[in-house]
């Protein structure tokens, strides 16, 4: 079983707090009680249910509870896999994940902005299969091609400067890494949609790069993320919690910009359309330049989550709270002992 607010479950840890809470509530009644009367005066003057009733109904109410917390976080069943077939367009998104992508001309910084416009970009679309590249000095597959954009929106989200690989920008091995994810796929419909700011600096020339693409059917659409003027890269905070920036051998702060002129050529090369991440209502629209008449099919595995086991928990809430207030009302108090006398103690 699955949830669709599986963050609610959290919740249930307030049953055993209210359990806890009941037990020194009980035992401080008990002990108050005590001090007024002995034990033979108050079962002679106090009329009450039965200990275990008592209980019972308390377990009932914690239960009802625990199934009302867990209904609102919507539990789903009847899931199953499907096998259908689509059509689409593969598609890699190639992603800069260099230190330049730290740049903060775009809140909270160029990568996050990314990631964000690029979640939502997988989300409208339809049909359409997502692999997805990450680079700095050299470039990596991050997903292999699927359709399951679950899994791809993960994906994204796990996007992060890597320390662990080469330091720098190598569009160029970027693309050719995109470009061979389609090899044996000569009939279908190529396209990459590069985030980057530009500033190549490592490995093969990308224009080089996008005239083999172009020449392999490949269409890619570069996004510019950062700005003309350019910003400053945070590297580090000092002791004094003074922010740091990175700098070169001189030690003169690394001034990252948008080198736009690259990127055009690299679109123009291959067909495609430059756009800038500024206004993502406009490279959204890269959808309407896709060649729709040149889509693959292929099977792909669809998750089937369509039933909600929600009211089945909430009628079982509402059940057991029936049968606590029937507790209640139905059970006969315990009558008190007839005595000649009572005897208080002081």
């Amino acid at each position: 079983m699955m949830f669709g607010n599986p963050e609610i479950l959290w919740y249930l840890w307030g049953v055993p707090v209210l359990v806890l809470f009941y037990m020194l509530w009980a035992r401080g009644l008990s002990v108050a009680t005590a001090k007024l009367a002995s034990k033979d005066t108050r079962s002679a003057v106090i009329r009450s249910e039965p200990g275990i009733i008592r209980l019972v109904r308390v377990i009932l109410v914690l239960m009802a509870l625990a199934l009302f917390v867990i209904a609102l976080a919507r539990p789903l069943g009847g899931i199953e896999y499907v096998d259908i077939e689509v059509e689409g367009i593969d598609i890699v998104l190639v992603v800069d994940i260099s230190k330049s992508m730290l740049a903060r001309d775009f809140s909270p910084n160029r990568l996050e902005y990314l990631k964000r416009q690029a979640k939502t970009f997988v989300r409208s679309s339809k049909g359409d299969r997502f692999a997805i590249v990450a680079f700095a000095g050299e470039a990596y597959i991050h997903m292999p091609m699927t359709g399951d954009y679950q899994t791809a929106l993960t994906f994204i989200d796990r996007l992060e400067i890597n320390r662990e690989i080469r330091q720098g920008t190598a569009i160029g091995d970027a693309i050719q890494t995109a470009v061979n994810r389609f090899v044996g796929e000569e009939e279908n419909a190529k396209v990459v949609l590069l985030f980057t700011d530009g500033e190549s600096n490592k490995g093969v020339d990308p224009v080089k790069a996008a005239k083999d693409a172009a020449g392999k059917g490949v269409v890619i659409f570069p996004v510019g993320v950062g700005s003309i003027e350019g910003t400053y890269i945070p590297e580090a905070v000092d002791i004094l919690g003074k922010a740091g920036y990175k700098t070169d051998q001189r030690g003169r702060k690394v001034l990252a910009k948008l080198d736009e002129k690259t990127l055009m050529k690299i679109a123009s090369t291959t067909g495609g359309t430059y756009f800038s991440a500024a206004d993502p209502k406009q490279w959204m629209g890269i959808y309407t330049q896709l060649d729709r008449s040149v889509l693959q099919t292929y099977q792909t595995r669809r998750i089937d989550r369509s039933t909600e086991l929600a009211p089945l928990f909430l009628v079982a809430g509402l059940i057991l709270l029936f049968m606590e207030a029937g507790l209640h009302y139905l059970t006969p108090p315990r009558t008190p002992r007839r005595s000649g006398h009572y005897a208080f103690e002081r």
